[in-house]
């Protein structure tokens, strides 16, 4: 999955597992978040859409309706969003384990993102 990522989506992945290393569990869900958006919007760039601006659940849904990922990873894709909107703006701190699983679940979701440029490669050999 990795050589599959972009720099940006594998530097928020990577900087995630560093964060739980590190004890940062609020910010390790961020940038698991951060992972996910940011693969979201290159795979609507890819498709020749522009990423909307409207926010995260529309992005979401913006990359649903485009098939850009997998209709099942829409109960996670929210899960993450919700879990990185309670990291941002709650004043309780996420857990260890709760922060291990979502950093889990972003690279699943990671997994499932389609992007258009690659599968025309893919086509062309």
């Amino acid at each position: 999955v990795a050589c599959l990522l972009g720099v940006e989506e594998a530097g928020h992945i990577v900087r995630a597992r560093q964060m739980l290393g590190a004890g940062h569990h609020d910010l390790a869900v961020i940038e698991a978040y951060r992972a996910v958006e940011a693969a979201l919007r290159r795979a609507i760039v890819e498709s020749g859409a522009s990423p909307t601006l409207s926010g995260p659940r529309q992005l979401i849904d913006q990359a649903l309706k485009a098939t850009l990922v997998a209709a099942d990873a829409k109960p996670n894709l929210e899960g993450l969003r919700v879990a990185r909107n309670h990291a941002v703006h709650s004043t309780v701190l996420v857990q260890k384990e709760e922060a291990e699983r979502i950093v889990s679940v972003a690279a699943d979701v990671l997994a499932k993102v389609r992007y258009p440029s690659l599968e025309n490669e893919d086509e062309s050999q």
